[in-house]
């Protein structure tokens, strides 16, 4: 951190101190102008966390998030502060959003908040939904704050207490039942103080209603600044990480797959799109049209290479759970990323190539263990052809990209190969880079 950044947290935390002295974060309560007269612009931020708060709680297996922010607005570059997209599934919503700009106007704060006409519900993709808000009123030197309640089935949670802008405090909690299992990743946490207790209980009730409550608070967070070539961004950051491996039921621990070749066993038999990829016949007309023989020749594997990265209009998302039906995908002839390598990999199939779908992490994403089990994590599917005793690795999501040349954000050292009993790492370094970047 260079000596600009360091003051500037001091200058944080000198004043600001009676913040941290009295309750954290009550929501619609500023009552002292210090916070639109102790911290002036500064031109090497755009806006500062003052504070953020998230609680993790269960029931019925359903994740809860209770979240509240408040966040300092320095210069214009920070307006989109108060621009917010909330993503959660069908089965999940989002309510409680409440927002609300403080203005220091004559002398005076003023309360400028959000109305429920100003909150809008958007389908984005299949069981995909998108609460949007922007909050009123927003300026230069404006404290914004909001807060909503989220609730999703989901085995992850995580929280990134260090951001693109600095965080003066951050306090995140988890409460887990007795009867889940977690794995965690702590990164860069010896910046956090982190506490556990035990409600309805103590740690000698063993799982008779006892719940552990873990909490991470952080302080005086500097920004997070990006670098060329850097690696697995989100690895670098100060971050806590937890996905759930497991579930206690009469006492004894029922575990989720704890082994990548698990994990492929199950995705294959119970996943509805990866146990399906063989079963799919709609590809055969239009396989046919391509005048593809059935000779396995590697101007086959070009062919309908050529075919499929230009018949989509890909949008870009990464993951490796497609949005629809891959027919459905096929026919609109556009998708994400994992729409469009999947119906490759199934027309390569029906030609009777050998492939099979590749798992990895981008670049920008974070980084895989292959010593533990973090699933989420991979959020890129590409295509391997095995053909004469080489590999081929194919990404058809670009109609500018190239047959066996993987863009630059997906050659993150190795890729978990997706068959039966699997646990085969494929070196994605070997690959040629397709782009490049000139510094100067």
């Amino acid at each position: 951190m260079n000596q600009k950044n360091i003051l500037f947290i001091i200058l944080i935390t000198v004043g600001f101190k009676t913040f941290s002295q009295t309750d954290f974060m009550k929501f619609g309560k500023i009552d002292s102008a210090e916070y639109f007269t102790k911290y002036p612009a500064d031109t090497s931020v755009s806006a500062i966390v003052l504070g953020e708060w998230t609680s993790i709680t269960y029931n019925n297996f359903k994740q809860n998030t209770d979240y509240h922010i408040r966040i300092k607005v320095l210069n214009e570059s920070a307006l989109h502060y108060g621009d917010l997209k909330i993503l959660y599934p069908f089965l999940g919503d989002v309510t409680r959003i409440k927002g609300i700009t403080y203005n220091y106007e004559n002398g005076n704060i003023v309360k400028y908040e959000l109305t429920p006409e100003n909150i809008y519900t958007t389908k984005v993709v299949e069981n995909r939904y998108i609460k949007s808000f922007a909050l009123p009123k927003i300026k230069k030197g404006s404290v914004i704050e909001y807060e909503y309640y989220k609730e999703e089935d989901s085995i992850v949670t995580y929280c990134n207490f260090q951001k693109e802008i600095p965080v003066f405090k951050s306090v995140y909690t988890i409460e887990i039942p007795s009867f889940f299992n977690y794995s965690l990743v702590c990164e860069h946490c010896e910046k956090t103080k982190n506490l556990v207790e035990y409600k309805n209980g103590d740690k000698a009730s063993g799982f008779i209603n006892s719940i552990k409550k873990l909490t991470w608070i952080a302080t005086d967070i500097p920004p997070f600044y990006s670098e060329p070539f850097l690696k697995n961004k989100l690895d670098n950051r100060v971050r806590v990480e937890l996905e759930l491996n497991g579930k206690y039921v009469n006492r004894q621990l029922v575990p989720f797959p704890r082994t990548y070749p698990e994990y492929c066993n199950s995705l294959l038999k119970y996943n509805f799109i990866y146990s399906n990829l063989d079963k799919q016949k709609y590809l055969n007309d239009d396989l046919k049209a391509l005048y593809v023989n059935e000779d396995t020749t590697l101007n086959n594997v070009k062919t309908i290479y050529d075919y499929m990265k230009n018949r989509f209009m890909c949008d870009g998302k990464c993951t490796i759970q497609p949005d629809v039906k891959l027919k459905e995908s096929y026919d609109l002839k556009k998708g994400s990323i994992a729409d469009v390598n999947l119906n490759l990999l199934m027309m390569l199939r029906e030609a009777h190539f050998e492939c099979y779908p590749v798992f990895l992490s981008t670049r920008d994403n974070k980084k895989i263990y292959k010593d533990k089990l973090l699933t989420h994590r991979f959020n890129y599917v590409i295509v391997c052809v095995f053909l004469d005793g080489k590999q081929y690795f194919l990404d058809a999501s670009n109609p500018l990209y190239i047959f066996d040349k993987l863009p630059l954000k997906c050659l993150n050292e190795s890729g978990l190969l997706v068959k039966k009993d699997s646990n085969n790492w494929l070196d994605l370094l070997r690959n040629e880079i397709l782009e490049t970047t000139v510094v100067r």
